[in-house]
């Protein structure tokens, strides 16, 4: 019996990830500001595979070059998060993750431009890169937990969680047919355009723009 019950009672995955969505689907605000934010991840996320090609085959480097980018990315993701640490982001923290956002593809489509006798220049935006996902994970991260329900965080963060890592495989899979069609460089601008384009979507969606104000309201219904 003791085990009927406690089947019984024992969570279901499915079940709280529907109940995860349908807290999303309800809230359009939120519910935009992850459809943003989440197809970066997708764009992104080859890039650690790309990588190596980058470095050997457009830039003619070896794995010293490829550790010197890696370190860069690496060194400025750390420094990106103890100025935010520091800083707390704008008062409006949608203007901190949008305008990160920018940054991120604007380098994206800087690494893509810089000439291959410029292996230096491409060091800078990777950094700069680093630097501003930092900035925008963090800061997306605290407005979500600010945000969602205590009592909906599980929920809301494992489908999160889930539909960002499938993005990941993905991105791969389109990412390497167009990166043996056109080359590693054009990958990174098309994807800080599209980052940069759902950016400016954000901005232009006046849910995302007040996604904070409403958070705000609901705290002093709840106070009531």
């Amino acid at each position: 019996v003791a085990d009927e019950d406690s089947k019984k009672k024992a969570p279901s995955v499915m079940r709280e990830m529907r109940e995860g969505f349908a807290y999303l689907k309800a809230w359009k605000g939120m519910l935009a500001f992850l459809l943003i934010l989440m197809p970066i991840n997708m764009v992104f996320a080859p890039s650690g595979s790309l990588m190596p090609i980058y470095v050997t085959e457009y830039f003619g480097r070896g794995v010293e070059e490829l550790a010197m980018i890696e370190i860069s990315f690496g060194a400025s993701f750390i420094i990106g998060g103890v100025v935010l640490g520091v800083w707390g982001g704008t008062k409006r923290k949608m203007h901190t993750i949008l305008g990160a956002g920018v940054v991120t593809g604007v380098a994206g489509v800087g690494a893509g431009l810089v000439p291959s006798d410029m292996f230096v220049l491409a060091l800078l935006w990777f950094f700069v890169t680093g630097f501003a996902v930092a900035v925008l994970n963090g800061c997306a991260m605290g407005v979500m937990q600010n945000a969602v329900r205590a009592d909906m965080q599980g929920r809301v963060f494992s489908l999160v969680g889930s539909v960002s890592m499938a993005m990941a495989p993905i991105g791969l899979a389109i990412a390497g047919p167009f990166a043996d069609m056109a080359g590693v460089p054009p990958w990174f601008i098309v994807a800080g355009i599209v980052t940069t384009a759902l950016m400016v979507l954000g901005i232009l969606t006046p849910s995302v723009m007040k996604l904070e104000d409403y958070v705000t309201e609901q705290a002093k219904v709840e106070e009531r």
